[in-house]
């Protein structure tokens, strides 16, 4: 029975690949498949017990730095929304550590990368025509529908373009243990897939990963093959045009500017875990849009923890450099260079993909000074979050929220109202005011 439920615990990802609407950056969340999940999670970290001694000292140092903001939080319900995330994180990387059923694991990526390809389009063909004649889109909505750009069952192109690179590296990696041309058309259609969500910074890291590849497996094709990088750019660009990419890259500037304005007034510990949101509209410029997260793990990290957050940054990029000898490295580069320039590692449905596979292929080569001190903090640091991710379902955040549908009136009408209403009422809350710095 054990066996059936270690070889079968891969499908755990259906919940987060099938509706992975609700562990995207929404403020309002659906708190009883959140409570169904964590009971999921619960039971198979229940069969993978021994594993939990298996965390490496650096995600503990990791994941427990971000537990110092409990103390200092203005709104201690946004930090258990992300304490919720970082649990997810560490209890899927003890419980897929060092699985032995990698082929399924990756037939089951790879399985839904083709049911989502299918799927963008029928999008193409029905769902946006006839969401175009809606009423009931936001502006940034309809702005996605206008570009053409899809996402599948995802809420966001570019988190859809996050899980279609992992399938695209899963494809290769697949080809070359198998030999089959089979996934070589899975790495086409992806690449199809990819163009169509017209991501720029998930195919420029597509492009980097294929350079990187090619260098490193098929050198003397190198230079032969660098030409198709161009085609590629080209057939890009000619779908999403270059000025929509630098109206992209300015507000996306303007983020990154904000988030460090909040760092540089809290440089010692940050605002803490998830309070950027909180923040955000005191420190938003005029020209940008408006965001929940600071779309970069760094700059959200230094925004959050302010020094804490570089010894955050440190320590996964650690985890990374101890992997330099794993046949997944260029897999792990990619991902991480996406973390840092978007808001990926703050969303579960698709970052869930980086720890499975970090856990699946993790190479422990260093010695380990003090084990059983590292396994009472292995299983102290699994307790806290638990607990944490408990009080996640039962704190003030939704209650709150809900408190204030009442007074809302229309804008509970319109998502993107909504949002904004809903931080200028915590800004009064905190702060009494709704001054923004230009």
């Amino acid at each position: 029975m054990l066996n059936k439920i270690n070889e079968y615990k891969v499908y755990i990802l259906i919940p987060f690949l099938g509706v992975p609407v609700l562990f995207n950056s929404i403020l309002i969340s659906y708190r009883d498949s959140f409570l169904i999940y964590l009971g999921i999670i619960l039971f198979f970290l229940g069969f993978s017990f021994k594993n939990i001694k298996k965390i490496p000292w650096e995600m503990i140092i990791l994941f427990s730095l971000p537990l110092i903001s409990l103390l200092y939080s203005n709104d201690t319900a946004l930090s258990l929304q992300h304490y919720f995330f970082f649990f997810i994180y560490i209890a899927l990387f003890v419980i897929f550590y060092k699985y032995e059923h990698k082929e399924k694991l990756y037939k089951v990526i790879l399985f839904y990368s083709v049911i989502l390809f299918l799927y963008i389009l029928f999008q193409k063909f029905y769902i946006y025509p006839y969401l175009q004649n809606s009423t009931l889109l936001t502006e940034n909505q309809m702005g996605v529908l206008e570009q053409n750009r899809y996402m599948a069952t995802f809420s966001l192109p570019n988190i859809y373009s996050f899980f279609i690179l992992t399938a695209i590296y899963v494809s290769y990696k697949m080809y070359k243990i198998k030999k089959n041309y089979f996934y070589l058309f899975l790495i086409l259609i992806n690449i199809t897939a990819l163009i169509f969500t017209k991501t720029f910074i998930s195919f420029g890291l597509l492009l980097l990963m294929f350079l990187i590849l090619l260098y490193r497996d098929k050198r003397k094709y190198f230079y032969y093959f660098s030409g198709l990088v161009v085609i590629m750019g080209i057939i890009f660009f000619s779908l999403r045009s270059l000025s929509s990419v630098i109206n992209s890259l300015n507000l996306r500037y303007l983020n990154y500017r904000t988030a460090y304005l909040i760092f540089k007034d809290n440089p010692i510990i940050g605002v803490g875990v998830n309070n950027f949101d909180l923040h955000y509209m005191a420190y938003k410029f005029k020209e940008a849009n408006i965001i929940h997260n600071a779309h970069s793990m760094v700059l959200q990290s230094l925004a959050d923890l302010g020094l804490i957050g570089i010894l955050f940054i440190y320590f996964f990029i650690k985890i990374i450099y101890k992997q330099l000898n794993s046949k997944w490295i260029v897999f792990y580069i990619i991902i991480s260079l996406y973390f840092f320039t978007d808001m990926m590692f703050y969303v579960p449905s698709v970052a869930i993909l980086f720890w499975i596979i970090l856990a699946t292929n993790f190479k422990n080569n260093s010695k380990v000074y003090n084990y059983r001190i590292k396994t009472v903090c292995s299983y102290l640091v699994i307790i806290i979050y638990i607990t944490l991710s408990l009080f996640h379902f039962t704190n003030p955040d939704r209650v709150f929220f809900n408190k204030i549908k009442s007074k809302m009136g229309n804008y509970k009408n319109n998502n993107k109202n909504y949002s904004l209403f809903i931080t200028n009422y915590k800004l009064r809350k905190y702060f009494g005011n709704e001054n923004s710095k230009k």
